[in-house]
């Protein structure tokens, strides 16, 4: 695990490092070079004392003394008084375990009592954000729910509408049909060579017209389905876009003021630290 001051070394001496960032990959991510193409150097605060974390069977190449060099003037600038300390901290570097330490028993308990109260201060912060965010959340997907509910309502009434009027419409254009077929059939009955010229004429003709409005029944019955299939889509993808909106609204404000919260947690518990050690009765 990477100490609170770190760095990367390359070959031709150049020290790499950021203010905030302790990781050797996080280094090297930022400063956009391979964590494997440099040595590794860490600064143990309080022991005063560099460290090589690498390898040397393992190091991308030899180690030499100027590359000691280069961390250790680097950790000078960052540590090597109490001053530039508390400066590099002021900077936005902090690990708690590794400061904390530096300081007298009397002093470390007026830090953690303080930083008792930051913390308490953070979690009543986080605690009402998380309840407005999970109850944003929950609105917003029974909101979603009922539309998608309402909307498939409407889409099933309509398809079953429309079933219904094509079958009553089948169903008498048929009754039509086998009624005129019946007539047709009695004539043929009555009149016989004459009467079958009429009834295929006419069986024909009802055929026809069947045929016709079992057609016009079918188109509208298709026509009437994907229109309710659109107003259904639709109002479902309107429902999901308000929803979408409204949760990525809810977790903004969620990770914003949780964020917010945190932060000032971890700069009140670096300035109480910084108080505390700017006295030298303090410091251990």
């Amino acid at each position: 695990m990477c100490k609170m001051i770190s760095c990367l070394v390359s070959r031709s001496g150049k020290v790499y490092a950021f203010d905030g960032v302790h990781s050797h990959a996080e280094i090297a991510e930022k400063a956009g070079i391979s964590e494997d193409s440099c040595l590794k150097y860490e600064f143990r605060i309080k022991q005063k004392l560099l460290v090589q974390d690498f390898n040397s069977d393992s190091a991308p190449f030899k180690a030499k003394q100027s590359h000691d060099n280069a961390a250790q003037a680097f950790f000078d600038a960052c540590a090597g008084t109490p001053e530039l300390l508390i400066s590099f901290v002021e900077r936005g570097n902090w690990d708690e375990p590794e400061l904390v330490c530096l300081l007298k028993a009397s002093a470390r308990k007026v830090f953690n009592k303080t930083c008792a109260s930051a913390r308490k201060v953070y979690d009543e912060t986080y605690a009402p954000a998380r309840k407005v965010y999970d109850e944003t959340y929950a609105s917003a997907l029974k909101v979603l729910d009922e539309t998608c509910a309402s909307a498939r309502k409407v889409f099933d009434e309509t398809y079953a509408s429309a079933r219904k009027v094509h079958n009553e419409t089948c169903a008498s254009a048929r009754k039509v049909f086998d009624e005129t077929y019946a007539s047709a059939l009695k004539v043929l009955d009555v009149t016989c060579a004459s009467a079958w010229k009429v009834h295929n004429e006419t069986r024909d003709s009802a055929q026809k017209v069947f045929n016709k409005t079992c057609a016009s029944a079918r188109k509208v019955y298709d026509e009437t389905r994907p229109s309710a299939r659109k107003v259904f889509n639709k109002t479902c993808a309107s429902a999901r876009k308000v929803f979408d909106e409204t949760y990525d609204s809810a977790w903004k404000v969620y990770d914003e003021t949780c964020a917010s919260a945190w932060k000032v947690h971890i700069e009140t518990r670096a300035f109480v630290w910084v108080s505390l050690y700017s006295k030298p009765e303090n410091r251990a």
